[in-house]
């Protein structure tokens, strides 16, 4: 599941106006060749945001996924490399050390 799907939003939907943050803090665990690989990343959006209501499928069905995923009203700081949603609504943080160097683009389309 790609990051940028929960950024779909586009044009104005006056989210800058105000409006509480939603949040959905993102945690995986997998097992590679013996090695446990973890990731964390946190999208928040206004909850006036054309996209808000896809955040918040996004996280209730993250389970599916194999995500452990917890809604909020903001994502915690201490983030490697922040990323704002082209339409300025929103940001996804992400807190692994391998994500400074990583492009925006690269992150949010959930390349390796």
């Amino acid at each position: 599941m790609g990051l940028a799907a929960m950024f779909t939003a586009c044009g104005d939907d006056s989210s800058s106006s105000g409006g509480k943050i939603i949040s959905c803090d993102m945690k995986t665990e997998r097992v590679f060749m013996g090695e446990t690989l973890t990731s964390h990343s946190c999208a928040e959006i206004s909850s006036n945001a054309v996209a808000a209501d896809e955040l918040e499928k996004s996280c209730v069905g993250a389970p599916d996924f194999g995500i452990t995923a917890t809604k909020g009203s903001g994502c915690a700081g201490g983030e490697k490399k922040k990323c704002d949603s082209p339409d300025g609504s929103g940001a996804v943080y992400f807190y692994d050390a391998d994500a400074a160097d990583s492009s925006c683009d690269k992150l949010l389309d959930g390349e390796d």
